[in-house]
C-alpha cells in the first residue's frame, strides 16, 4: 500500500486540467469559518504538520490522515501550517505539469481541517533557488529573474487552483 501511495506522487498531468476537489459540503463549512484578511487575523492556536514529501523517506507515508487532524482539533488547535515543496507539485521547473496526487492530498488536508474548524496555511518551503534548509545552488530567488518568474507562476497556479476556497479555511505564506 505504501509503495503505491508513494508511486502516485511521481505521476504528472497537465496543470490546467486539474481542479480543486473540495466538496460543496466542505466549502459550506469553510464559508462558516471566521473570515481572514491582512487587516484582521484571529488569535489562532496552531502548529506545523509534517511536510508530506519528506515523510516517505521516514516510512510514515505521504498522505494526511483524518485521525491526526481530529487529534489536533481535540487538543484545541485551530490553525495548521503545512509546508509545501514546489518539486512535489510540479515536474521539474515545468509548471504546466502538476502532480494530482499531491494536490488531492492537500485538498484532503483542507477537508479534514474544515470538519474540525481548523484554518490551513500553505507555506512554501522549497523551490529552485529557495530552500528553507539552505539552498547550496548559485541560483537564488532574490537575484535570478527566471527563478522569480517561476515563483510567480507557482503562486499563480495555487491561487487559481484554490480560487473558490474561503479565506477562513485557507491562506498562503509566500
Amino acid at each position: 500500500e505504501r509503495l503505491y501511495e508513494n508511486a502516485r506522487f511521481f505521476m504528472y498531468e497537465p496543470s490546467a486540467e486539474l481542479q480543486c476537489s473540495l466538496s460543496p459540503q466542505v466549502m459550506e463549512l469553510a464559508a462558516a469559518m471566521p473570515e481572514v484578511s491582512w487587516q484582521q487575523l484571529p488569535d489562532w492556536k496552531g502548529c506545523t504538520v509534517a511536510a508530506r514529501p519528506w515523510c516517505a523517506s521516514y516510512g510514515i507515508g505521504m498522505l494526511y490522515q483524518q485521525e491526526e487532524i481530529e487529534a489536533l482539533g481535540s487538543l484545541g488547535f485551530d490553525f495548521i501550517r503545512a509546508p509545501l515543496d514546489f518539486n512535489g507539485i510540479f515536474e521539474g521547473t515545468d509548471t504546466g505539469k502538476a502532480n494530482p496526487a499531491f494536490l488531492e492530498n492537500m485538498d484532503r488536508l483542507l477537508e479534514y481541517c474544515a470538519l474540525e474548524g481548523i484554518h490551513v496555511c500553505f507555506d512554501l518551503h522549497d523551490m529552485p533557488g529557495f530552500n528553507t534548509g539552505g539552498d547550496v545552488s548559485l541560483i537564488t530567488l532574490w537575484s535570478d529573474g527566471e527563478t522569480q518568474e517561476l515563483f510567480v507562476e507557482f503562486w499563480r497556479f495555487m491561487a487559481e487552483y484554490y480560487r473558490d476556497v474561503p479565506s477562513g479555511l485557507l491562506s498562503f505564506n509566500l
